[in-house]
C-alpha cells in the first residue's frame, strides 16, 4: 500500500513538468550581421562616485576604469578620460551626450562606438551624478518559418560588447519588424529573450544566442501565450504544501494568480494586502501565489511568507524566469516579463485581468468585482 501511494504521488508531480520539454521542436537558424550608426534608444545608467582618495571614478560595461574630474572653466560639467577610447578625452555637462570609440570587437566590428552621457539631480538634499551608456549598433537578420519572413534586430542592452543574459535578463533585447517598414518601433516589436515569442502563428522561444552576435536559434515551444477574456490554458502545479493546482478546477470558484518574487518592492509591499483581499473573500475567491525568484532567493521567498504570515496557497519552483508559469503569463501581451503581475480568471475558467493591479490594487479589485458578479449572474 505504501508504494502504491507513493507511486501516486510521485505521479501527481510529474504533471507539474515544464510543458515545453514535451513533443517534438523545430528549430530556426538566423544570421546575424552587425548594423553600426543606429543609437538603442535603451542603455545603462552608471553612478559617479567617490573613491577613499576623494578622486571621481566610474566603471563602465566591460569593466571599463573611467576617470572623471570636474571642469572650473567653466564650471558644472565633467571631464571624461576612458583608456583606449577616441577621443581619450570628453567635456560633458548635463543633459549632454557625445559619441566615443573603442577597439573592441563586437560581430565583425574591429571598433565599436557607443553614446555617453551625463546626468546630474538633485535629491533629498543630496547631489545624484550618472554616465549614461548606450551601444551605437544591433545585430539583425531575417527570421524565415514557412511561409514567413519577419526582420529581427538583437540589442546589446548594457554595451558591454557581448550579447547574453546580462542583457536580455534587464531589459527587451529582441526586435521583431512586425510591419515590414525596415525598423523597431512601439512596444508591440519589442520582446524580451525569456518570452515566449508568437511569430507567424508559431509560439517561439530563444534556444541558443551567440555572444559574439553572429546567430540566435529559437525553437517551437509547447507553451501557449494566454489571452484576456480567453480561456486559461492547461497547467497544473504542486503548492508548497504538497497539494495538487489544476487549471481545469478553476471553473468553481473566481481565481487570482499572484506572481512576485522576494526582490520586487511592490510585490512584497502588496502581499499583506493580497492576504487581506483572500481572507475578506475566502468562499468566493481563491489567491494563488506563483513565487518567480531563482534558487539562490529559494529561502528569502520562504521567509517573507512565515514572515507575513500568509494563508493563500504558495507555489515555489525556484526557476526564475525559466519557469513555464512565468513565461506563459509573463509573455502575454502589454505585461512583457514586469511584476507584479495579478491575472483574474472568472468563475467560467476565462481569463478577464492581467496587469500590475494599479494604484492600492484598485484597478485589480475591480477585475475581482466584475469577476464575482458575473459568476453570481
Amino acid at each position: 500500500m505504501k508504494n502504491v501511494l507513493l507511486f501516486v504521488i510521485a505521479s501527481l508531480r510529474l504533471t507539474a513538468q515544464d510543458p515545453s520539454t514535451v513533443g517534438q521542436e523545430q528549430t530556426f537558424r538566423v544570421a546575424l550581421k552587425t548594423i553600426t550608426g543606429v543609437a538603442q534608444s535603451m542603455g545603462v545608467g552608471i553612478e559617479i562616485k567617490r573613491d577613499a582618495s576623494g578622486r571621481l571614478n566610474a566603471t563602465l560595461p566591460g569593466d571599463l576604469e573611467t576617470e572623471v574630474q570636474r571642469t572650473t572653466s567653466p564650471p558644472g560639467g565633467i571631464t571624461i578620460q576612458i583608456r583606449n577610447a577616441e577621443p581619450p578625452f570628453l567635456v560633458l555637462f548635463p543633459g549632454q551626450e557625445s559619441v566615443v570609440t573603442l577597439k573592441r570587437t563586437v560581430g565583425e566590428l574591429d571598433y565599436a562606438s557607443y553614446l555617453i552621457g551625463y546626468r546630474r539631480s538633485e535629491k533629498d538634499g543630496q547631489t545624484h551624478e550618472n554616465l549614461f551608456w548606450r551601444p551605437f549598433y544591433r545585430v539583425q537578420g531575417k527570421l524565415r518559418i514557412p511561409g514567413c519572413e519577419v526582420g529581427l534586430g538583437v540589442f546589446d542592452f548594457n554595451g558591454d560588447g557581448v550579447f547574453d543574459r546580462l542583457d536580455h535578463r534587464q531589459a527587451t533585447t529582441i526586435g521583431l519588424d512586425l510591419d515590414n517598414d525596415g525598423r523597431f518601433f512601439g512596444a508591440a516589436e519589442y520582446r524580451k529573450a525569456e518570452e515566449v515569442i508568437d511569430v507567424c502563428g508559431l509560439p517561439l522561444q530563444v534556444a541558443d544566442l551567440d555572444p559574439a552576435g553572429r546567430y540566435i536559434v529559437f525553437r517551437t515551444s509547447a507553451l501557449s501565450v494566454p489571452q484576456l477574456n480567453s480561456p486559461v490554458p492547461p497547467f497544473s502545479v504542486v503548492t508548497t504544501t504538497g497539494a495538487l493546482i489544476r487549471s481545469s478546477d478553476f471553473r468553481r470558484k473566481v481565481h487570482i494568480l499572484d506572481f512576485w518574487a522576494s526582490w520586487c518592492a511592490p510585490c512584497v509591499a502588496k502581499l499583506v494586502a493580497m492576504e487581506s483581499i483572500a481572507r475578506d473573500q475566502l468562499e468566493e475567491l481563491t489567491i494563488i501565489g506563483i513565487n518567480v525568484d531563482g534558487p539562490e532567493r529559494r529561502k528569502a521567498a520562504e521567509e517573507l511568507i512565515r514572515e507575513k504570515s500568509l494563508s493563500f496557497p504558495q507555489v515555489i519552483r525556484a526557476q526564475g524566469e525559466g519557469d513555464f508559469l512565468w513565461k506563459m503569463f509573463g509573455s502575454m501581451p502589454d505585461v512583457r516579463l514586469s511584476i507584479p503581475l495579478y491575472v483574474v480568471i472568472d468563475g467560467d475558467g476565462l481569463i478577464r485581468y492581467a496587469a500590475n493591479g494599479g494604484d492600492e490594487l484598485e484597478d485589480l479589485k475591480k477585475a475581482v468585482q466584475r469577476a464575482l458578479s458575473r459568476k453570481a449572474k
